[in-house]
């Protein structure tokens, strides 16, 4: 018991011993000095005089393709037979590239080796118009040596008069333009089913294969000139405005070597599933560093003016819009100030308003997104 109440005590005496040293030590009075200095937040502004014109840099992907270049399309109906070509061969001017036929797979021209039965037909005729010219003419020689006969011998009948030599003269001539009328066929059908190339270049794509089947009008495969390269992009109908033949603009090819480009045509109707206008240009210099088929990016620069001569353009990012009003900030005394405007309209990334503030005045176009009205500001270097 004794041995407890002692325990007791003990602590007890502990307890006062450290709260009389909490209580009698020195205090310390911290003093905390409360900032009251407001930091100014960092904006960038242009003028009102600044805003009248809305400077623009576009960038649109363009496809390198031959300058020279040719779709070759099937003039008849038929089974691709003989595909004479591979991707990336050079061909000359008349070269074979491939032969259309009903069917059969012979690689001769020779009219005989096809299976069509048009060109057979065509072949016959012609045979048929040849056999026609060598029976007209033998008549006429037969005839005619008759009448020559009769004129140096008195003696002889007049069988043979002057105007059945001229009619058998005339048989023949009629006989030999039938003859070239079926070679004139014969040859157009050959034309057709025998496809040769326009131009000296090479096989850029290749469309069909042996075995199929095409029509009149398909394309069979693409022949390029590819020392010389033209770019193809669509534009925006936002952008088409601003492009005009002879305009000068930089492309950028996938090993990030800058080149200049000038545009030479503009198509004036917009494509029917993207709504976009063609816009085709050549690289001011010649280089076989660019490569058929790939993608580059074209950039250009152009200043957009506003509709009413009063209003100015800004940047969307620049206008803060609500359900009632849309203002902006302008920098007066450096500190921002919200001004309401009247936004004209929206094209793309560029907002035309309308505004009554001095030419020398301060909008705030980045940054504005941190500010208050009152806040103080200061401009970035």
């Amino acid at each position: 018991m004794k041995k407890s109440i002692r325990f007791i005590l003990g602590v007890l005496l502990l307890i006062g011993v450290f709260g009389s040293a909490i209580y009698f030590s020195p205090k310390q009075e911290v003093s905390q000095e409360q900032d009251t200095t407001t930091k100014s937040i960092v904006v960038t502004t242009q003028s009102i005089e600044e805003s009248r014109v809305f400077p623009q840099l576009v960038t649109y992907p363009a496809t390198v393709i031959g300058n020279q270049e040719s779709d070759i399309v099937a003039k008849s109906a038929g089974t691709i037979s003989v595909l004479n070509i591979s991707l990336g061969d050079h061909v000359l001017p008349g070269s074979f590239l491939t032969k259309i036929d009903d069917t059969g797979n012979s690689r001769s021209s020779n009219v005989e080796n096809f299976q069509s039965k048009e060109l057979q037909q065509a072949n016959i005729n012609k045979e048929k118009a040849q056999k026609s010219v060598d029976i007209a003419e033998r008549n006429y020689q037969s005839l005619k040596k008759i009448y020559e006969e009769q004129e140096d011998d008195d003696t002889l009948l007049k069988t043979v008069t002057k105007d059945q030599v001229r009619s058998a003269k005339l048989q023949i001539d009629m006989t030999k333009l039938e003859k070239e009328n079926a070679e004139i066929a014969l040859q157009s059908l050959l034309d057709n089913h025998l496809v040769t190339s326009p131009l000296e270049g090479y096989v850029t794509n290749i469309l069909v294969s042996v075995g199929d089947y095409v029509t009149p009008g398909e394309t069979l495969a693409t022949i390029s000139k590819t020392k010389s390269a033209k770019l193809r992009l669509y534009v925006d109908q936002n952008h088409f405005t601003f492009f005009q033949k002879g305009t000068v603009f930089s492309f950028m090819d996938g090993n990030r070597k800058v080149y200049k480009a000038r545009v030479e045509n503009i198509s004036p109707q917009a494509d029917l599933i993207t709504r976009r206008f063609l816009v085709e240009a050549s690289p001011e210099e010649k280089t076989e560093e660019l490569l058929l088929g790939t993608i580059v990016s074209a950039e250009f620069s152009f200043e957009q003016k506003p509709q009413m001569e009063e209003n100015i353009l800004l940047p969307i990012s620049a206008i803060t819009f609500g359900q009632n009003e849309n203002n902006i900030f302008i920098v007066e005394n450096e500190r921002a100030r919200r001004v309401v405007v009247e936004v004209s309209r929206v094209v793309g990334e560029m907002a035309e308003i309308k505004i009554d503030l001095p030419r020398d005045a301060k909008v705030i176009v980045s940054g504005n997104k941190l500010v208050r009205d009152g806040d103080n500001v200061s401009l970035s270097k």
